[in-house]
């Protein structure tokens, strides 16, 4: 299990209803994911497992229980380094384990097939 915590950024203040009803589509997933209202009255906090869900769908979520995300320059950028984090997080998870460094002949071997 990799949970993942972000912090949103809302255009309007948090709606509870909203926020309940996202709660309940996330747990659906996980038992473990959810979301609650932030400490700032326009932010909602979401926790997800990345071995599940990624980041993208957990936006979808967002958007069909009808919150809307802030979409400053700075949010953006924000949303897309952790898009970006995340997809390499996960292939990183699925990568095949390279050969110890002690042993360059199978390091080599499979190099020169390639070749």
């Amino acid at each position: 299990m990799i949970m993942k915590i972000h912090k949103l950024r809302l255009n309007q203040p948090a709606d509870k209803k909203k926020i309940a009803e996202l709660n309940k589509m996330l747990s659906a997933t996980d038992p473990a994911a959810g979301a609650e209202p932030g400490d700032e009255q326009q932010s909602v906090i979401v926790r997800y497992n990345l071995r599940r869900q990624i980041f993208k769908q957990v936006l979808e979520q967002i958007t069909s229980a009808g919150l809307v995300v802030e979409r400053s320059f700075w949010q953006r950028l924000k949303l897309a380094k952790w898009g970006f984090t995340e997809e390499n997080e996960r292939d990183n998870i699925t990568a095949r384990s390279l050969p110890c460094c002690s042993n360059p002949e199978e390091i080599l071997s499979k190099v020169k097939r390639t070749n």
